[in-house]
């Protein structure tokens, strides 16, 4: 008699424990709360930034960020595969793209919704740093290097419209030029002058490059 009380029991106390064990389990699941945004940050500076540079990691700082699904700077979304996100804290590294429309927000969202902050990201001046075949012929293909040009990735038509038009009209004001200047070139200074204003200007060029460094 004890022993069929006692199996009772035990198996009472096992449906008991197992009942209090899932209410605690789902009480602990914590909800997902509206996300919100209070500063961002460099990942070694605390102090709070509003802007940054293409490729620049930053931390958003805020609550309720765990369930973080994406984040974006204007148009361009962060690949979700490089979000490191905690509750308090998502580090992202901001989008080397061109956005289509610039509105300086940063947008994270959730699964418990949506928070935005004014952030600017700035985009570099676009910066021609080489040519190949600067003399080619009417037929020919024209490379240009750049810094920011393989950037616009929204853009490419409107950046390969100034391309054709800056190489036609320079192959033309090359061609026509020559003819109309040759009275003044005949004369040595004319070359002179000419050289000393390449000069001066391939050394401002210099400068501004070696400030901007």
């Amino acid at each position: 008699m004890h022993t069929i009380k006692n199996i009772f029991l035990f198996f009472g106390g096992l449906l008991l424990a197992g009942y209090i064990g899932s209410s605690c389990k789902k009480d602990s699941n914590p909800g997902y709360g509206v996300p919100t945004i209070t500063r961002v940050a460099q990942p070694l500076d605390s102090t709070g930034i509003n802007s940054g540079s293409f490729t620049q990691w930053v931390i958003i700082y805020g609550t309720n960020l765990s369930s973080t699904q994406s984040v974006s700077f204007n148009d361009q979304d962060v690949p979700y595969k490089t979000l490191y996100a905690s509750d308090t804290s998502v580090t992202v590294q901001i989008p080397r793209a061109i956005p289509q429309k610039i509105t300086n927000t940063l947008m994270v969202t959730t699964k418990g919704g949506t928070a935005t902050y004014n952030f600017a990201t700035l985009i570099p001046d676009l910066q021609l740093t080489g040519m190949l075949n600067e003399y080619t012929a009417v037929g020919d293909t024209l490379v240009l290097l750049g810094s920011v040009s393989t950037r616009y990735a929204g853009q490419r038509a409107q950046f390969a419209l100034g391309a054709i038009s800056s190489s036609f009209l320079f192959f033309f004001s090359l061609g026509y030029g020559a003819r109309l200047l040759r009275p003044l070139f005949a004369n040595p200074k004319a070359w002179r002058v000419l050289d000393a204003a390449i000069g001066i200007t391939m050394l401002l060029l210099a400068a501004k490059l070696a400030l901007e460094a």
